[in-house]
């Protein structure tokens, strides 16, 4: 499931946006992704929608009726100029964001212990701008310019070893494709895993002081 800091409201694309409180406090350090806050239709409650610019952007089978946490469905895009509409590849959408002053959707699914994803949607196409971005995550945070995949622990086996997956942290312009920080994501291992390392290992008493690898 993502988890996302307190945020700030905002209007951009004509469309009332929501900003993460850090990255108001760190405009200046580079790129701020806003969050697309999705609302549902009067006569349809497990259908959601959300307008950017000329874009109607559309979800279905939300997880709870009020305040869902993810949509079932792939994410729909309608240009409601043209007609032109398209579903994304990937479906469990949790979270949807824009890239100010480009047309491009930051488009987050999956989780939760399982395989996560990030994809970069060109609105205007329906294809992806750059490389899905995809890890086994306990959950995906955006904050700022930053997207981050959290560490993920498995079912511990009988000997009491976790297969567990190292934490990624991305930096993302809207203009390159997302650059891996070795640093931030070993340090962000750490302090959810206990010890560090990249990929794949096994643990230990991984989320423990007594967390070390065994491979």
């Amino acid at each position: 499931m993502s988890r996302f800091p307190a945020i700030f409201p905002v209007i951009a694309f004509g469309l009332a946006l929501t900003v993460p409180a850090s990255a108001v406090q760190g405009r200046r350090a580079g790129l701020v992704l806003t969050k697309v806050m999705f609302r549902p239709l009067p006569s349809d409650p497990l259908t959601f929608q959300a307008f950017a610019g000329k874009y109607r952007l559309v979800l279905h089978e939300p997880d709870a009726p009020v305040e869902p946490t993810s949509w079932e469905s792939p994410l729909t895009v309608i240009n409601t100029r043209t007609g032109f509409r398209f579903d994304t590849t990937v479906s469990a959408i949790e979270a949807v964001f824009l890239v100010p002053g480009r047309s491009l959707l930051v488009v987050v699914a999956g989780g939760d212990g399982a395989r996560a994803t990030v994809s970069f949607v060109d609105p205007a196409t329906g294809r992806d701008r750059f490389p899905m971005l995809a890890a086994i995550s306990d959950g995906t945070t955006v904050e700022g310019n930053r997207i981050i995949f959290d560490a993920a622990v498995e079912r511990a086996a009988p000997d009491g070893v976790s297969r567990c997956h190292a934490a990624r942290v991305y930096r993302f312009d809207g203009i390159h494709p997302p650059v891996l920080n070795p640093a931030a994501s070993l340090a962000l291992t750490v302090k959810q895993i206990g010890v560090g390392f990249t990929g794949s290992r096994r643990v230990a008493f991984p989320r423990t002081e007594k967390a070390r690898l065994t491979d």
